[in-house]
This record gives C-alpha cells, sequence and structure tokens, in this order.
C-alpha cells in the first residue's frame, strides 16, 4: 500500500496537478488522472494503472510516497492546514505598464493590512532608479520580501549593480527578467538553459538568485 508523505499536498487543475513538497521545496507536475489518485492519499497498489509506475516508482524513490502497512499508515497524521497570521493581507501584486506610481502612497495604503510580501511587476523599461526607490520606501516597513519583475534590457544595461543591490538588500528576493533574447551574454554569471526557460542565471556565492525566462503577461 502506497502513502502519500504528510509534507506532501497536491493541488489539481483543470489541465494538471501539482504536487508540493513542503519539505524538500520541491514541485512534480502530474496528469490530472494520477493526481486525483494520489489525492487519496492512501492509494492500494492496485488501483495504480501500469502507465504510472514508473512514476509511481520514482515518487518512491524520493520519499513522496511510501509503501506502508496499515498499521504504519497510522503513525503519520495529516499535516494541518490551518493556520493563523496577523496580516490582513499576505501578498499584494502591483502591476506597472505606464508611468510609475506613487509607491510611497502605495506602501503606506498597505501598510496596516499587515502586508509581507510584494510583487511588482514593469512591463516596461525602468530605470534603476526606480528600484532603489522601491527598497528606501520599505527599509523600515513591515514588508519583509519584494520580487520584481522587468524587461531584459533594462537588467541588462546596468546588471552588475542589479546584482549588488540584491546582495546588499535582504527584503529583495528575486528578480525575473523577462522579454529575453535568444542569446544571453552577461559576464562573470553561470547560465543555465532548459526547455522551461529562456535561462536561469544563478549568483555564484549567494542565496539570491535572478530568474531570466520568457514571460508572457496579459
Amino acid at each position: 500500500m502506497f502513502f502519500l508523505a504528510s509534507n506532501c499536498f497536491i493541488t489539481n487543475g483543470i489541465r494538471r496537478s501539482l504536487l508540493i513538497d513542503l519539505q524538500r521545496f520541491k514541485q512534480y507536475f502530474l496528469s490530472s488522472e494520477l493526481g486525483e489518485l494520489l489525492s487519496k492519499r492512501v492509494i492500494p497498489e492496485k488501483d495504480i494503472p501500469e502507465k504510472y509506475k514508473p512514476i509511481i516508482e520514482t515518487l518512491v524513490g524520493e520519499d513522496i510516497l511510501l509503501q506502508l502497512s496499515q498499521e504504519e499508515i497510522d503513525l503519520f497524521p495529516q499535516i494541518d492546514d490551518i493556520f493563523d497570521v496577523p496580516s490582513f493581507i499576505n501578498d499584494a501584486i502591483i502591476d506597472v505598464s505606464d508611468s510609475v506610481p506613487n509607491f510611497s502612497k502605495i506602501f503606506n495604503e498597505l501598510k496596516p493590512l499587515l502586508c509581507r510580501h510584494v510583487e511588482i511587476r514593469f512591463f516596461k523599461s525602468i530605470d534603476i532608479s526606480v528600484v532603489l526607490h522601491i527598497l528606501e520606501e520599505v527599509k523600515d516597513s513591515v514588508i519583509e520580501v519584494i520580487d520584481i519583475y522587468m524587461p531584459y534590457n533594462s537588467f541588462y544595461e546596468r546588471h552588475e549593480e542589479y546584482l549588488r543591490i540584491l546582495d546588499t538588500n535582504m527584503r529583495l528576493r528575486m528578480i525575473y527578467i523577462h522579454s529575453c533574447p535568444i542569446d544571453l551574454k552577461i559576464e562573470s554569471i553561470l547560465v543555465l538553459r532548459d526547455s522551461r526557460f529562456c535561462a536561469c542565471i544563478f549568483i555564484m556565492d549567494s542565496m539570491k538568485k535572478i530568474i531570466m525566462r520568457k514571460l508572457y503577461m496579459n
């Protein structure tokens, strides 16, 4: 009998399912059929279609699925997914398509809501001074994490300065670069390519990272 580990959760979408391993911070995309099956958490081996057995073996090797007896399953209670936070809202997304808004006003409005995470998405080119202004505005705020999306050309022109900003500002967790060209040439940065992204760029010797990918945001 297979048991979905207590630290793993499944979200079933319209076309596919997402399995999240909270302990190892890993994600796996599954077919909707397999996602529905694993959502039962306890799966008899006879209920697994033959076509999914290789995937099941992989999940067992990752300790996501455990082969247990019914007595052993009782030793793994389900994690309670209900928790309380002091915030009225946890996250805010700010889309900037034309003129730069008054970030000071926006952050002041978010302050009484105790918003902890802000994602700012720039659809057009911006100057680095805008990013510096944002970081200055949140310096003494309750906002703990900021993620920024910006066009590739904005980043590339002053990428060395952006790397320094990432290293010296703890609130700035990540910069996402969109509208990337096929050929990326940035010295002293490790570039990894795969089918999902135009490229992933990781800052060496740092916990922070810049992810470069093609984004199609409406």
